[in-house]
């Protein structure tokens, strides 16, 4: 009986362990208390948004410039460039050049919210004092909607000086806030144009990725095509 006695003291003792450990994280989870740091091995979360962000969280929707279409006059072309030893090929950018590039919204970017576009970039030789710049144009739209333009939207002029070699980004500007869906499409004309005050390199410029930084308030959607 005294061995029997002791067993349920244990199991009693564990009980009440877990059963505070659950309320404690039930409370946190659900904003009854301060979250903190939490720490597990695993954590399963229910609800019709299971899991959100109130502050701010970028990330990258990342558009290989290697899938880019490429059209069949002002085509900016494969050419060898070294990097520190190492000769690869990178689609080079003289004025005018242009691809279409196809971007498609996570379904954790945040809804009717702007998208940074820009480029990652490099020279195989500097030209100082000169300068390039760089613009997007195209159509976006949610699922079920009409595709709409974003307009013209341009870099500012960039003087190359030092860049050579090194990886470098180019900020092109926002896409306006049509992500009004998940999976919201764009179709961009991302172009090489001559800089405002004509002061234009001779360069190419290589370029190595576009991509866009998005703000994101979920973790995935709720539904296949919503998010909730």
């Amino acid at each position: 009986m005294a061995r029997v006695n002791i067993d349920k003291g244990i199991v009693s003792f564990i009980r009440r362990i877990l059963n505070n450990m659950f309320t404690e994280l039930y409370n946190k989870v659900n904003g009854v208390s301060d979250m903190g740091d939490i720490r597990a091995s695993s954590l399963t979360l229910t609800g019709a948004t299971p899991l959100t962000f109130e502050d701010t969280v970028y990330d990258d929707l990342q558009v290989s410039i290697s899938t880019a279409r490429l059209p069949t006059a002002n085509t900016p072309t494969w050419e060898n460039i070294t990097l520190d030893g190492y000769t690869t090929k990178l689609l080079a950018f003289d004025t005018d050049d242009y691809v279409t590039l196809l971007i498609q919204t996570t379904h954790s970017t945040k809804l009717n919210t702007i998208i940074d576009n820009h480029i990652h970039w490099t020279l195989s030789s500097d030209d100082d004092g000169d300068e390039i710049q760089f613009q997007i144009t195209g159509v976006g739209g949610g699922i079920g909607e009409s595709f709409s333009s974003i307009g013209t939207i341009k870099s500012g002029d960039l003087v190359l000086s030092g860049n050579a070699g090194k990886h470098n980004l180019l900020d092109i500007g926002n896409i306006p806030s049509t992500n009004s869906t998940v999976s919201s499409c764009f179709i961009i004309d991302l172009k090489r144009i001559a800089p405002d005050d004509g002061n234009d390199s001779t360069e190419l410029v290589y370029v190595i990725f576009n991509d866009c930084h998005v703000k994101i308030d979920t973790i995935g959607s709720a539904e296949e095509t919503s998010k909730v």
